[in-house]
């Protein structure tokens, strides 16, 4: 007979099975400190080369206890994988362009390529995020915080830039990533390599000729005063904003901005 108890707490796993060799009615109770280890790396291990590798003679035992112990073993690994699962928050409601191209931009850096969008307005839930874009009313790259509608905020990529960049347009959640992330993101799409003159090339065409635009419609910025102000090329703005449900269909912020 072979039971399996995993105690709460702890990741340790203890595996008591009656031996023949042991008297009637006697238990042999292991603890198994690498079988725990392994656990905690189901998700990348098959459970029969990991049993196989510590019951390398005794292969009935083995299937014996992989049978006892997948359910459990899998179950870890779900939870595990939750753990670990990397969130991007941003605000619940209404979706705009400029939190939907940041989410997007984000979930093309490896990094946060599985990650989960919380979507809330609840600071106690957006603490817990790894990124946080367009809500929060922080803006501190340090701690991944990319919000533009405080008062206080009045950066352009000029301005974050120390003077490298000469566009002068308030930046929205989505300029801001920009400004932080964008090379990689560029280079992702491109193939084309970080830290050269063609990145670098493509990184200014691509902030004049679309980000401008999504982030001065964003912050209610005109398009021209006597001189045009910045290029629109897209109107994708006004093509996210259509995705909304309308004013009288009932979507949750799971439904929204999938």
């Amino acid at each position: 007979a072979t039971s399996v108890r995993l105690h709460r707490g702890t990741r340790r796993l203890s595996w008591c099975t009656r031996t023949r060799a042991s008297s009637p009615g006697s238990w042999c109770s292991l603890n198994f400190e690498l079988l725990g280890k392994l656990c905690r790396r189901a998700v990348d291990c098959p459970l029969e080369s990991m049993l196989a590798a510590i019951f390398p003679s005794q292969c009935s035992r083995a299937k014996q206890l992989l049978a006892v112990l997948k359910p459990r073993l899998l179950q870890m690994s779900t939870i595990k994988k939750h753990c670990a699962e990397k969130t991007i928050g941003t605000h619940d409601g209404t979706f705009h362009c400029d939190e939907v191209l940041a989410c997007y931009m984000l979930k093309k850096l490896p990094e946060f390529s599985d990650a989960r969008i919380v979507r809330t307005r609840n600071e106690s839930i957006l603490e817990t995020c790894d990124v946080v874009v367009d809500v929060g009313g922080v803006y501190d790259s340090s701690k991944h915080r990319y919000d533009h509608h405080q008062r206080s905020f009045t950066g352009t990529m000029s301005s974050l830039s120390e003077g490298k960049k000469r566009r002068a347009t308030k930046l929205s959640s989505a300029g801001l990533v920009y400004l932080h992330f964008g090379h990689r993101v560029l280079s992702k799409i491109s193939d084309i390599a970080t830290e050269t003159p063609v990145l670098e090339d493509l990184y200014d065409y691509v902030y004049a000729e679309f980000m401008e635009e999504i982030d001065a419609v964003d912050n209610g910025i005109s398009d021209r005063d006597g001189e045009p102000r910045y290029s629109v090329n897209s109107t994708i703005g006004k093509r996210v904003a259509r995705l909304n449900p309308d004013w009288n269909e009932t979507a949750s912020g799971e439904d929204s901005m999938v």
